[in-house]
């Protein structure tokens, strides 16, 4: 709750929270569509990726303010970022696009975070520690960010999977447990030289690094 009491973008504002048997609930203000139901980002076009692009910028504001408070959001896909237009104040301006990140059901304190029994999250985008069952880092959000931008620029394709609409989350997650350095390989050679390097730079992080 203090990360959306505290952030002055990339989250929708706290409206208020209700606790009932020892459950929460946060209500929050209109943070508009998520991506998964926006055609643009169904597309596969050249405008959707460039568009790809400009949220990710956004998102890794989101998730420097959420890493700051020491807490990893756990769980980024299309589904948990909305898009909301901004109207210009004036005729000049030109409208503007906010990304906002939700849904913080899988938030943990990574400072106490500790390696799980089963799995959580999404599978599709999930980073390799989460995969290997391991605790979440914030360079775990950020993989999960990367995963889901290359999934965009590669025309909806990862290592892992080529058809998110036949492939079971339960046959993902087999088949990266399996083919983990593998897949990992063949991720960084299918993406540009810069982008492969935060993959890497990213996997050789260790410990409480941010």
């Amino acid at each position: 709750m203090n990360m959306l009491q505290t952030a002055e973008t990339g989250f929708s504002q706290l409206i208020r929270m209700v606790v009932k048997d020892n459950m929460g609930e946060l209500y929050q203000s209109y943070a508009g569509e998520d991506l998964a139901s926006l055609d643009l980002f169904q597309s596969g076009s050249h405008e959707s990726k460039v568009e790809m692009l400009r949220m990710a910028k956004q998102m890794l504001n989101s998730l420097e303010h959420i890493h700051g408070l020491g807490y990893t959001h756990g769980d980024i896909k299309y589904d948990n970022i909305c898009r909301l237009e901004i109207k210009p104040k004036t005729d000049e301006q030109k409208a503007t696009q906010q990304y906002s990140l939700i849904d913080f059901d899988l938030a943990t304190n990574y400072h106490d975070a500790k390696e799980l029994d089963y799995f959580t999250g999404n599978t599709y985008f999930s980073s390799r520690a989460g995969i290997r069952l391991q605790k979440l880092l914030p360079k775990d959000d950020i993989e999960q960010l990367l995963n889901l931008v290359c999934y965009q620029l590669n025309d909806f394709s990862l290592p892992w999977f080529q058809d998110i609409e036949t492939q079971t989350s339960n046959d993902i997650f087999r088949s990266r447990r399996k083919n983990d350095t593998e897949f990992f390989s063949q991720m960084c050679k299918q993406l540009p030289t810069n982008i492969a390097n935060c993959f890497r730079y990213l996997d050789n992080l260790k410990g409480d690094i941010q």
